[in-house]
C-alpha cells in the first residue's frame, strides 16, 4: 500500500502545466508537457533545493497546485458525506484536502533522482469529460509500474486537469476515499477538517 501511495503521488505531479497550455490541448499533451516541466525545474535547482529543502514547496506550488482538480478530487473523496455536511464544512475541507495534497506532493518530489516517465498517446473521444492517459515509471535495475491518469476538463477554465491515478488497478481516489469516510464515521468531519489542516 505504501509502495502504491508513493507511486501515485509521485505520478500525480505530473498533472501540473504552465499556462500555455490552453484547454484545446488533448489530455496527452498536457501529462507529457507536464512532466517535462516540472522536473526540469526540479532538476535545475538541485543544488539550491540541498541547501534550502523548503524550495520545493514553491516549485510545487507554482507549478503543481495550480493545474491538479483539486475541488473536484476533494468531493469525490467525500463521497456520500458531501450530501450531509453544511457548504462552510465543505468550503473548509477543500481547503485543507488542497494543503494535505500539496504536503504530500512535496514529501515525494523531494526523493525524485531520475526516473524515466513514458506517455502513451490514445485515441479519446472528443465529447468525453472524462478520460485516461496511460503512462509507464521505469528506473534501472527495477520493474516498469504501469499507471492510467484520469483526467477531467474543467467546465470553468475549460482546461483539462488531473485528479486521479489508477496502478496496478487501485484508484487512489477510492482508496482516499474510504480512508477519509471511516474518520468521518469515526470522528466527525470537523476533527477530520483539523486533522488535514495541522498536516501542513
Amino acid at each position: 500500500m505504501f509502495r502504491f501511495i508513493k507511486v501515485f503521488l509521485f505520478i500525480t505531479c505530473l498533472s501540473a502545466t504552465g499556462s500555455a497550455l490552453a484547454w484545446e490541448n488533448t489530455p496527452y499533451e498536457v501529462i507529457a508537457n507536464a512532466g517535462s516541466n516540472l522536473f526540469a525545474r526540479i532538476a535545475g535547482e538541485q543544488q539550491a533545493l540541498k541547501k534550502q529543502p523548503d524550495l520545493m514547496v514553491s516549485i510545487v506550488e507554482q507549478e503543481l497546485m495550480p493545474y491538479v482538480d483539486h475541488r473536484y478530487a476533494a468531493f469525490k473523496i467525500l463521497g456520500k458525506n458531501l450530501r450531509t455536511i453544511t457548504k462552510a464544512q465543505r468550503e473548509a475541507f477543500v481547503v485543507a484536502m488542497k494543503s494535505h495534497l500539496s504536503q504530500s506532493y512535496v514529501q515525494v518530489l523531494s526523493k525524485y533522482t531520475d526516473q524515466k516517465v513514458t506517455f502513451h498517446q490514445q485515441e479519446q473521444g472528443k465529447s468525453r469529460k472524462i478520460v485516461s492517459v496511460k503512462s509507464v515509471i521505469s528506473q534501472a535495475g527495477k520493474p516498469d509500474i504501469e499507471m492510467d491518469f484520469r483526467l477531467r476538463k474543467n467546465k470553468s477554465s475549460r482546461q483539462w486537469l488531473a485528479f486521479d491515478i489508477v496502478v496496478e488497478g487501485i484508484s487512489m481516489l477510492d482508496a482516499k476515499q474510504a480512508e477519509i469516510s471511516a474518520k468521518i464515521r469515526s470522528n466527525g468531519i470537523e476533527q477530520v477538517i483539523d486533522e488535514l489542516a495541522r498536516e501542513t
